[in-house]
């Protein structure tokens, strides 16, 4: 039923839950005013014979008192005046019956055996008749009871009128109701069914540009302005797509590749620019035709096999593929290499291919032309790399040769200028003994700058052998040495324990005792010295980092920090060869990591590294 009614035209919808609302209070109404009214012809068919019985009282009490015959014959004259009261019984105060009255043989009924309640009246309605108990009322006493039993028949003949007039009544209700519901349905169905023939015009021809207005300020009018902000978003959307059309197309005939599509029978949907200048048609030439024309014939069958493989497989999309017997047919007959990528997509339910193809030609020829130049620029490599290897080792063996000229003149003047110190020191002036001292400090600072220069050149060639390095046990020899060389220090040392890094044991202990060395040298005009050696996190990296609490350095200058012979501080001040830091920068630019410093003049400086 409610489907059937879900179905209905919103017309019949209306009009039938019009009607229906109409016809049920019709009936609730006719319902209550029939039970209204059969309540009242009830009641005033009792109060009736109440009625009658109250003007008969005073026989009654007279009969109940003096038993006179001839009375009683005169209230039954009384009573067939009163042609409703079928039964009437007389009892007295004992209950004892006293009186009796039949209207007819047929009205003859067994006097009841059961007695009311002082004062009360006792009505019960049967099949056509009502009988009741009233006690017999006088003079303000009371003298016995009457049973009475009257016939309802006139009762039911008005009843029976009401019937026939409900009955033409309800008939004519419903009609009107019926005109009703089809004139009332109008105000509401007319404006919705107009909506929706509209609607549908306009899906039908696809007119977005119509306008849906209405001034109603009820729900039609929401509706019609909704209607209207739908078809504006529709329109909306429509240019949007349009947009999206219009750039893809450009995006698509702008593509380096050539882009064809296909669908699930291998016809041409898409063909774009670069197809066209690549295979030499015009896309109105193969939109439409198989893609077999745009193969070689001995391709065409195990292509087809390809894309129907391909279309089985729970793949979107595969990525480039060119093999050497990969060939595209020109329109002029031409074959060319290429190289493709395809990928696949369901529109509508059905599934169209797309292929990105490439002309690879140029690209083929320009391999060939590389794979000739490679083997021959093996070969040159391999001459120069000869080359280049005897040259290191005469520059090799050139350095040592020099190291070793240079070292022994320099022993000498260090070692004649010692012993004049030592035997000639009373016969020499102060200027002449500071004049000999400068020249044997300006020899071992030439010897080790000779060594400085020698392991710079040297940790290049070193061949790394890599392990695992106890850099805490490195700093604590550093510190021991320092401490034997300068006992009268005052020195604070924070070494952290069980630090270890992979690397080279030689390269990174050479590095280790540079860096505290200089912390060591700058640290030497304080009070007291402070070298703290650690590890840090940064970012999920492990930084070493060696602080101290020195005289620093000015950070615009520390892009000369690590360059060979580059001092930021005067020699008079602190010795050094400029080397030192430019060979720690080379063993961990080595191990492949990386070094940087911070600091604030006169408040230390803070080395910092990293290894892999």
């Amino acid at each position: 039923m409610f489907n059937f009614f879900r179905g209905l035209p919103i017309k019949n919808k209306l009009i039938l839950a019009i009607f229906s609302a109409a016809m049920f209070v019709t009936i609730i109404g006719f319902t209550f005013f029939m039970f209204l009214n059969y309540q009242s012809i009830r009641e005033e068919a009792v109060e009736s014979a109440q009625s009658e019985m109250n003007v008969l009282a005073q026989d009654f009490v007279k009969i109940v008192m003096f038993s006179d015959t001839y009375l009683a014959a005169d209230v039954v004259a009384k009573l067939r005046l009163f042609s409703a009261i079928k039964n009437v019984f007389l009892y007295d105060a004992e209950g004892k019956r006293i009186f009796r009255y039949e209207n007819s043989p047929s009205s003859i009924m067994e006097p009841p055996d059961f007695m009311p309640g002082k004062s009360h009246i006792n009505v019960i309605f049967g099949d056509g008749y009502f009988q009741m108990f009233m006690p017999m009322r006088y003079a303000g006493g009371e003298y016995g009871w009457v049973f009475s039993r009257v016939s309802t028949h006139k009762l039911d003949e008005k009843l029976q009128e009401y019937y026939r007039l409900i009955a033409i009544a309800i008939p004519v209700m419903l009609l009107v109701s019926y005109i009703l519901a089809v004139w009332l349905q109008r105000y509401f169905s007319v404006p919705i069914i107009s909506l929706s023939e509209r609607v549908y015009r306009i899906a039908d021809n696809r007119d977005f540009d119509e306008r849906v207005t209405s001034n109603e300020p009820n729900e039609i009018g929401s509706l019609y302005r909704s209607i209207g902000q739908l078809l504006d978003a529709i329109r909306s959307s429509q240019q949007r797509q349009h947009q999206s059309e219009v750039r893809l197309e450009a995006i698509i005939n702008i593509a380096g590749s050539a882009l064809i599509s296909i669908d699930e029978d291998h016809k041409i949907t898409l063909f774009n620019r670069q197809a066209e200048n690549v295979f030499g048609y015009a896309g109105h030439e193969v939109i439409g035709q198989p893609i077999n024309i745009l193969l070689p014939t001995r391709f065409q069958k195990s292509h087809t096999q390809k894309i129907q493989d391909f279309s089985r497989q729970d793949v979107q999309i595969r990525s480039a593929m060119y093999r050497m017997d990969v060939r595209g047919l020109r329109k002029n007959g031409e074959e060319f290499p290429i190289e493709a990528a395809i990928s696949q997509m369901i529109l509508a339910g059905n599934k169209i291919f797309t292929v990105a193809l490439t002309d690879v030609s140029q690209r083929r020829q320009t391999e060939e032309e590389l794979e000739a130049y490679r083997s021959h620029l093996e070969d040159v490599v391999e001459e120069r790399t000869v080359e280049l290897r005897a040259k290191n080792s005469e520059l090799e063996a050139f350095s040592y040769s020099i190291a070793h000229d240079l070292r022994a003149p320099l022993r000498s003047i260090i070692s004649f200028s010692q012993i004049l110190i030592t035997d000639a020191a009373n016969k020499l002036d102060h200027a002449e003994l500071d004049s000999l001292d400068r020249i044997v400090r300006a020899g071992q600072r030439m010897s080790e700058l000779i060594d400085g220069i020698l392991n710079l050149a040297r940790i290049g060639r070193t061949q790394l052998s890599t392990a695992e390095v106890d850099m805490s046990a490195i700093a604590q020899q550093a510190k021991s040495r320092l401490e034997h060389e300068q006992p009268e220090r005052a020195i604070q040392w924070d070494i952290a324990p069980d630090i270890s890094a992979r690397g080279d044991r030689q390269l990174l202990g050479m590095a280790m005792e540079n860096l505290i060395d200089n912390a060591w040298k700058y640290t030497r005009n304080n009070e007291l010295t402070i070298i703290e050696f650690g590890v840090v996190d940064q970012r999920g990296k492990r930084v070493y980092y060696i602080k101290d609490n020195g005289v620093g350095f000015d950070m615009k200058y520390a892009d000369n920090l690590f360059a060979v012979f580059q001092r930021l501080h005067a020699v008079e001040d602190f010795e050094g060869t400029g080397v030192g830091l430019a060979t720690v920068e080379r063993v961990i630019h080595r191990h492949g990591g990386s070094i940087w410093a911070e600091s604030v003049v006169d408040e230390g400086a803070t080395f910092y590294f990293t290894l892999p």
